[in-house]
């Protein structure tokens, strides 16, 4: 007999990005513009199990605030991902400033009853530099930050 799953679907907010106003030199701007709770009832009235916050669209971190997600996020019981670094991370293990903010949004994810924590290392930025270094120095600050 097989094992049984049953697969969950969810959304990122960053698909929504231009909604949120991020809008890229080719691209036209979007009205009207999301807010997060705006996202947060587009994702409940399509019925997704879960999402994915990207943090760049918080437009505050204070613990109020971060409550009033968790509180939006539980009413929908949705599953739940924080995401953190957009757009160049950890710069491939190279930005220590970015590392302290990294572990300062852990406490965020936390807030918002977030289990899980998207993090980006590198990106297409340093995609010609050796990739070997930047695993190694990664994988150090990802063993420092779970600690």
């Amino acid at each position: 007999m097989a094992d049984s799953y049953r697969l969950k679907v969810g959304i990122d907010s960053y698909c929504f990005h231009r909604l949120f106003g991020e809008v890229y030199s080719h691209q036209h701007k979007s009205e009207p513009h999301f807010s997060m709770e705006d996202f947060l009832k587009y994702a409940k009235s399509i019925d997704v199990d879960g999402v994915s916050l990207e943090s760049c669209f918080f437009p505050e971190f204070s613990p109020d605030y971060l409550a009033q997600v968790k509180g939006w996020l539980d009413d929908s019981s949705f599953d739940r991902v924080y995401a953190w670094g957009h757009p160049d991370g950890l710069e491939g293990g190279q930005n220590e400033k970015e590392f302290d903010s990294m572990l300062e949004h852990i406490h965020h994810a936390k807030a918002i009853g977030a289990d899980v924590m998207r993090v980006v290392g590198s990106s297409l930025m340093f995609r010609f530099e050796p990739h070997q270094p930047q695993l190694e120095k990664l994988s150090e600050m990802f063993k420092t930050a779970v600690k």
